[in-house]
């Protein structure tokens, strides 16, 4: 099967796992427990086509909402257009959803200028008003990088990276964003400003429950 005939909505998820740095093995184990048979081989020409380039450390999803039926594990919520969003969740609430700039590059600075600094004045604070917590974030570039780490540690944060071989194992990835995929398609959006509008929406309306319910199964899918 050529690639012009491979689904481009798995192109795009497979090139987004790429680009957390998962390993061939383990993006088609991924997708094997859904169902889905990939051969090493297309990874490896999804990774060496241009679909496939890792041009900017970070790139959205494309695919359309309406008929999307799973959301792969990623910092993106998805859209036709492409639209990238981070955020978290915690034992006490959700941070605010913050939507990437289009065509920006995830870059260390961008990450710090545009998302930490925000995120530490804004969610952070708010949290943990006593700074008593552990910040988890996955293992893309602009998260892993030593400058990143340094502006991390001297805001007095404990960041706590990506487990290795497991990268289903967290609880923004078997909760968030199957919970927030399955709100955004029972909606109608049209327009990237409505996706926003929805995404923020829908995150203030997760009952905390939920979370915690998520938050305590995580030491058993760390075994």
């Amino acid at each position: 099967m050529s690639l012009k005939k491979f689904d481009q909505m798995l192109i795009g998820q497979v090139q987004a796992l790429l680009e957390l740095r998962w390993s061939h093995g383990i993006i088609q184990t991924h997708f094997k427990k859904k169902g889905i048979v990939i051969s090493l081989s297309h990874i490896s020409r999804i990774k060496n086509s241009k679909l496939g380039s890792t041009e900017n450390d970070s790139k959205p999803i494309k695919m359309d909402v309406k008929n999307r039926r799973d959301l792969t594990p990623s910092t993106t919520v998805p859209h036709s257009k492409g639209i990238m969003v981070w955020m978290g969740i915690s034992a006490n609430g959700v941070t605010k959803p913050r939507f990437v700039q289009t065509g920006a590059k995830i870059n260390s600075e961008y990450y710090i200028q545009k998302i930490l600094k925000p995120f530490l004045k804004d969610n952070y604070c708010r949290l943990y008003p006593n700074g008593d917590a552990v910040f988890h974030q996955d293992s893309a570039p602009s998260h892993a990088s030593r400058i990143t780490q340094k502006f991390l540690t001297d805001q007095q944060v404990r960041p706590q990276q990506w487990m290795p071989n497991s990268p289903d194992a967290t609880p923004c990835h078997y909760f968030l964003w199957g919970h927030l995929k399955n709100k955004l398609n029972k909606r109608r959006v049209s327009t990237l400003r409505c996706l926003q509008k929805a995404i923020r929406e829908e995150m203030k309306k997760i009952p905390q429950e939920l979370i915690l319910r998520a938050l305590k199964s995580w030491p058993k899918r760390c075994r």
